[in-house]
């Protein structure tokens, strides 16, 4: 029921008439912008790659646990390739310190 209700922009493969605030992800415009294949093993990293195409100047990361299994495996080589496009655009990238894991110990 909160998604049917939710006040701002749910993005989904294609528009949902059952979700009234539902919007196609621009996969190919953010590719284009992004200069990148289709390369998105994740929520996060759906979310990044938009942040990073509309021009989003500071991206953060809560709660996120990219370090166990397929999270450690496979979504978080392809978050930290899109960090890598928002480093190189200037983009201020910041986390909780106790979650994401992008750093060495």
């Amino acid at each position: 029921a909160w998604l049917q209700a939710c006040p701002i922009p749910v993005y989904m493969i294609d528009h949902d008439d059952a979700f009234p605030n539902s919007v196609r992800y621009p996969i190919e415009r953010v590719m284009a912008e992004l200069k990148m294949h289709d390369y998105f093993t994740s929520t996060i990293a759906f979310m990044t790659a938009l942040a990073i195409a509309e021009g989003f100047q500071h991206i953060a990361y809560y709660g996120i646990d990219l370090i166990i299994g397929r999270e450690y495996q496979f979504e978080k080589p392809c978050v930290e390739f899109l960090l890598g496009i928002a480093t190189e655009r200037g983009v201020d990238v910041a986390d909780d310190d106790e979650h994401y894991g992008c750093t060495h110990d």
